[in-house]
């Protein structure tokens, strides 16, 4: 039985296939074997600019995980201090932020004046 000739373009369309299909495997297997180094979560909360809704006062907020592990049930609190002295606290839970990802969501507060500062920070979170 004679095997059939493939022509120098089949050859070439498998050897670059290999060399990718490889090179994805390789970099999978490094990163679950541990090559990367682990750590812990680094979220980052960022607030958005605030848009006043009838009585209410709505800020985007963005958090962000530049760490190498994922986290869970992120409970954050974002606090709108207003003129007058007027400081209302907001809380928002994002069920899963992946690892060098980032998630969005939205709180609202009772509108009292003009927004004087805008904080936000990570209350608590657990890893998977």
């Amino acid at each position: 039985m004679k095997l059939p000739q493939k022509n120098p373009l089949e050859w070439a369309v498998f050897a670059a296939s290999l060399v990718l299909v490889l090179a994805v495997a390789g970099l999978l297997v490094y990163d679950a074997v541990g090559g990367a180094p682990q750590g812990q979560p680094q979220l980052v909360v960022r607030p958005g600019e605030p848009r006043a809704q009838g009585n209410l006062l709505t800020v985007p907020v963005v958090v962000e995980n530049n760490g190498r592990q994922a986290a869970e049930q992120v409970l954050v609190a974002v606090t709108v201090r207003q003129a007058g002295g007027t400081a209302e606290t907001a809380e928002l839970t994002f069920d899963l932020i992946p690892r060098n990802a980032s998630e969005e969501g939205q709180i609202a507060v009772p509108l009292h004046g003009a927004v004087e500062a805008i904080e936000g920070y990570v209350v608590s979170f657990r890893l998977p």
